[in-house]
């Protein structure tokens, strides 16, 4: 029931200090739109008519939205280090009765609470704008929570190499757009997909797609849950390996 407290708490925290710094949601929301509608513009998306044989607008909206959930998931952890190092309570957290990896599951968790505003601001965008049609299956929900699964696990790789060397923003934006480039989210080549199509993304989006235009997707659902929970295994593994590299060089009061 405590496990339970906590995530309510840092629920109830991260709202109250997305209202404190509005300006921050603001800039999320901008970008994220902005970037979307510069992919539109170009027709972007045009060869997933082929692929998929449906409207590439659609489909494309449908990548960019668990795209955005991914790349929140993969941000939010390091962050998170960050702050707790540059306000020198790390080492409370990483002390606490409660296991790290716990600890920052329920920040993921109300990151993408919060993520859902910007969510709604894109699909607006698209659906009242450009006249992008979309609806939602209850279908979709398994893909998409295994999805945030493999990526949460992603995401505790960086958190872990941010104990280490704290500052990571470089490689958290580099990893955003690298995602965003190899996991079809935007057309990504054939030959490339060979080596990227099992990361959590891009099967998720090969998923979701599947779903919208009617196709079996039995195959690809049975590879996501086995890449999610390696990506998630990995992670952990190599959260828990930094962590001791950290703490054997006493580095974790240092920012």
């Amino acid at each position: 029931m405590s496990y339970i407290k906590i995530l309510l708490y840092r629920l109830i925290f991260d709202i109250k200090s997305q209202a404190r710094y509005r300006f921050s949601l603001f800039t999320d929301i901008t970008v994220i739109v902005v970037l979307f509608v510069f992919f539109l513009i170009n027709d972007t998306g045009k060869p997933f008519n082929t692929e998929y044989g449906s409207d590439y607008k659609t489909l494309l909206l449908i990548g960019y939205i668990v795209w955005t959930m991914a790349i929140s998931a993969i941000s939010t952890l390091a962050k998170s280090i960050n702050f707790e190092a540059k306000n020198g309570t790390l080492q409370y957290f990483i002390n606490s009765i409660y296991p790290m990896e716990w600890t920052l599951f329920t920040q993921f968790i109300s990151s993408q609470v919060i993520n859902l505003v910007v969510i709604l601001f894109l699909i607006i965008v698209a659906k009242f704008i450009f006249m992008i049609p979309l609806s939602f299956s209850i279908h979709m929900l398994l893909p998409l929570v295994l999805c945030l699964v493999g990526m949460f696990g992603m995401g505790l790789i960086i958190a872990g190499i941010s104990v280490l060397v704290k500052k990571v923003s470089a490689l958290i934006l580099f990893l955003q757009l690298f995602l965003l480039f190899i996991t079809d989210t935007i057309p990504t080549s054939k030959q490339l997909l060979i080596i990227t199509k099992y990361i959590p993304l891009t099967l998720t989006n090969n998923i979701l797609r599947k779903i919208v235009v009617n196709q079996h997707y039995d195959s690809e659902l049975k590879l996501l849950i086995l890449s999610s929970f390696i990506f998630l295994i990995i992670g952990i593994v190599v959260f828990r390996f930094f962590l001791k590299k950290a703490k054997d060089k006493n580095v974790l009061l240092f920012y």
